[in-house]
Formats: C-alpha cells, structure tokens, sequence
C-alpha cells in the first residue's frame, strides 16, 4: 500500500490529521485561496511516504472533503463555475504532479544510495581479492623463477602461503555469493533438524582445516534439542564467527565455542581473547564494511553480515559483548520449536 511499508504509515496519517486541524483554524483568518495552499503544502508532505497512487487517491478524497468544508456554499459539493471550478481543477492537477514529484525525488535517491552501496562493495570486495590474490602470484613466481635456488623449508613455506591464501579466496567468494543468495527473493532455504554437536562440529573441522595450529577448544552441552535450520547456513555462520575470532586475536591464544539451551533458545557463543569491540561499534558491526577493531589485517566485512542475515532468516539475533578478562563474545540465539525426537526443553 505505501511506498515505505506499512510499518510507515502513520507519518502521512499525522500530516494530514495536522493539515485538517491548521485547516479549522486558519479558516478564521485566511480566504479560499489561501486555505488551498495550506491542503497543498500538506498534500506535498504526506507524499513523501506514500506511493503515488495513494498519495493522488488521498490529495483527491482531501480536495473532495475541502470542497465540502470550505467552499462555498459550504455542506455541499456544489462549485461556481466562474469562481471555484478552476481552483479545485488545478489542486487536483497540482496534487498529481507533486506526487510524481515525490515518487521521482525517492526513486532518484534510493538510485543514488544504491550506486553507493555498490561502489563500497566493488571497492572493498576488490581490496579483499587482490590482497590475496597478489601474496598467491608473488609466492607461485618465486616458486617459478628460483624453484632450485630454494630450500625444501622455503619451497613448503610458500605452498603453505598460497594454500591459506587460497582458502581465504574461497571464503571471501562464498561470502559474497551466500550474501547475494540469501539477499534475493528466490531464497528456498533447506531446513531439517539438526544437531548442535554436528553443526558446531563441522564448523569447527573446517576452522581446523585452515589453521591447524590454532587450538579451538569446544563445548556443547549434552541433551539439547533439535534445531530447524538450514545446516549449511548456520554451519557458515559458525564458521565465520571462529574465523573472525581467528583472525582478529593473538595466535597464542585459545577460541572457544560453546553451545547450550536458555529458555527456548538454543545459544551459540565464540569467544576470543582480542583487542575487543568498542562499545560504540558493538551494534554497527554487522553492517556491511564496517571494522570493530584497527588492524592490518585485510577484510570487507562481509563476514559478520552474512553472519546478521543468516540469524535473521532463521527468526534469531546475534550480537557482540565484552569478554571478561579481554576480548569478546559472539553471541547467536536461536528460537527453537518442539519435535518429538528433541529432548523435552527445560527452562534455565
């Protein structure tokens, strides 16, 4: 019905209900032509949350109602020819034209704010692939030009290098096409039960797979129900959460994943002993291209908001605190719902 949703309504409904009262005040000290300008300049402001077919609709109905409340002779639809006609004829044209207006100016802008969005992705998605890109090209032409000039150590360390870098590629690339799946109105999610053991599990095979020598020390509470999920998703949400946690503390460091039940929810948590989240960006985080912590270290981002959409097609939230002693806590809660082959839910 309205250009914004319906959750947005109510913006116009207040305009107009404050063009009405101005309206029944003014009608005491401004004439006919005056008082149109005001329905005007109220049917201008409620256009700008409505779609063009109701804005028009509604303007018409007002002018309608205006005709009747202040036209003379008032507390009928009658019009002078020779006075009024032309007054109410041109508030109808004016109105349209306005909504147009309105419908082009938010066309042009949400354009406008989609080029943007597109140019920070292509920029930063870009930096992401060329870094990587660029380690994997010098290490295989070193490989190339002085495979017999070089030790067996030093041939293995840049294998090691464009493996990992490599991994990253890939990761990054599933990343962008996941957040352009799960962003488009095809999504046909394949969802089973599942369980916590299995999907924390694979995550953290995977994790293990890129960094065997980071210790990932895991605990998941036993008895705890099936969750109704797309594995695969929530697995990759999994998945970057350890990464991130990977990436953005100390190598000496242990990442902890733990799973278990709260209420009706089945919670999630990667903890690290990193730099932190600023207070101040704990809710931005998740946004696309934004950073939690300064670092070297290369990325778009893309990671902890695939990790947002994929929480929320799932009816769940995540979130970031502060870790007692340093660091930080990712956070995933997952409703879940009764299945006879689930444990009975016991509330904490």
């Amino acid at each position: 019905m309205f250009s914004n949703g319906s959750a947005h309504w109510w913006p116009a409904f207040l305009i107009w209900v404050l063009a009405w009262i101005s309206l029944g005040w003014l009608d005491l000290y401004l004439d006919l032509a005056n008082l149109s300008m005001v329905l005007l300049i109220g049917s201008a402001a409620a256009s700008l949350w409505l779609t063009p077919f109701w804005s028009i609709a509604v303007s018409t109905i007002a002018i309608v109602a205006f005709n009747w409340s202040f036209v003379p002779p008032r507390g009928s639809f009658h019009v002078d020819l020779n006075q009024h006609l032309l007054l109410l004829v041109a508030m109808v044209m004016v109105n349209g034209l306005i909504a147009m207006l309105m419908v082009l100016q938010r066309r042009a802008a949400i354009r406008s704010n989609d080029q943007q969005i597109r140019t920070t992705l292509l920029a930063s998605i870009s930096h992401d692939f060329r870094t990587p890109l660029a380690t994997i090209i010098g290490s295989a032409s070193s490989l190339h030009d002085q495979f017999h000039q070089l030790t067996d150590a030093d041939k293995q360390k840049m294998v090691e290098i464009i493996l990992s870098q490599s991994n990253q590629l890939n990761q990054i690339t599933n990343n962008v096409l996941q957040i352009v799946r799960l962003d488009s109105n095809q999504l046909n999610l394949r969802k089973d039960w599942e369980s916590a053991e299995e999907l924390v599990g694979s995550a953290v095979k995977l994790c293990r797979q890129r960094s065997p020598k980071r210790q990932i020390d895991v605990s998941v509470d036993t008895g705890l129900p099936l969750l109704w999920c797309d594995a695969l998703l929530v697995v990759q949400l999994l998945e970057n959460l350890i990464e991130n946690a990977i990436k953005y503390s100390p190598s000496n460091e242990a990442i902890n994943v733990t799973a278990h039940l709260k209420v009706h929810s089945l919670i999630f948590c990667v903890s690290d002993r990193g730099a932190g989240v600023p207070p101040e960006l704990a809710d931005k985080i998740f946004d696309a291209f934004q950073r939690g912590v300064q670092s070297s270290k290369t990325g778009s981002g893309i990671g902890l908001t695939l990790c947002q959409m994929i929480a929320g097609i799932h009816n769940g939230s995540i979130a970031v605190a502060a870790r007692e002693g340093g660091g930080s806590v990712f956070t995933c809660i997952f409703p879940i719902k009764e299945n006879r082959s689930s444990p009975p839910l016991e509330k904490n």
